[in-house]
């Protein structure tokens, strides 16, 4: 969960999105299966001169599946097909169901340092053009163990879309782990858009919990 999620946005007008509380339930149903429900109960979107819209977003339903390292190894590999139920408040979602899947890679560096990859290929709805697109998506975040309980990473985000009107963007992000406990870690991090179709900035902080 975070406590709060920030982003700003300079593209098409001055939009300040604060996300508060948004989860990501899990729940384990074998040794290398889980399924998972993410929501935002409660989002605050403002646009400089325009208007603002609250309330809560979407609802994605995940199914994870790991192929091999959930019990140890050098490197870990899963897939996890997803859907969105379109529950958002009004100005807040599509109002149309659609979904993707996310193929991950974990890799164990030496001197403990750790690689992780993921692509994503989703099939958002486009209301300008009564459509739905396809949008691909790659990760690839380097972590390593800092001073006692803290940790830190580096991450590249980049999204691009099938649709011929819509712009490549290119993030990247920093942030830093805290672990309090075995089933407990504090987070906190920021990511900055490279390019101009992507978010500005996007600041959060959050806690994980194991049960």
């Amino acid at each position: 969960m975070s406590f709060a999620d920030y982003t700003f946005d300079n593209d098409n007008g001055r939009v300040h999105s604060l996300a508060f509380a948004p989860v990501n339930l899990k729940v384990g149903l074998n040794n290398s299966m889980d399924l998972q429900l993410v929501f935002d109960p409660y989002i605050h979107e403002h646009t400089e001169g325009g208007g603002t819209a609250n309330g809560n977003g979407d609802v994605q339903v995940r199914w994870k599946i790991n192929f091999w390292g959930n019990d140890g190894g050098q490197t870990a590999f899963g897939i996890m097909p997803f859907v969105k139920i379109p529950v958002a408040s009004d100005d807040l979602g599509n109002q149309h169901v659609d979904g993707g899947v996310i193929f991950s890679l974990g890799i164990e560096l030496p001197d403990d340092w750790g690689l992780g990859l993921m692509i994503e290929v989703d099939t958002p709805f486009d209301e300008s053009d009564n459509a739905y697109d396809v949008e691909f998506i790659h990760t690839a975040v380097i972590g390593h163990d800092l001073i006692g309980a803290f940790g830190g990473y580096c991450e590249y985000i980049g999204i691009s879309s099938s649709d011929g009107d819509a712009h490549c963007q290119a993030l990247i992000g920093a942030g830093v782990t805290y672990g309090l406990s075995e089933n407990a870690a504090l987070d906190m991090g920021v990511n900055f858009g490279l390019t101009e179709a992507a978010d500005d900035v996007n600041i959060f902080s959050g806690i994980t919990l194991r049960y």
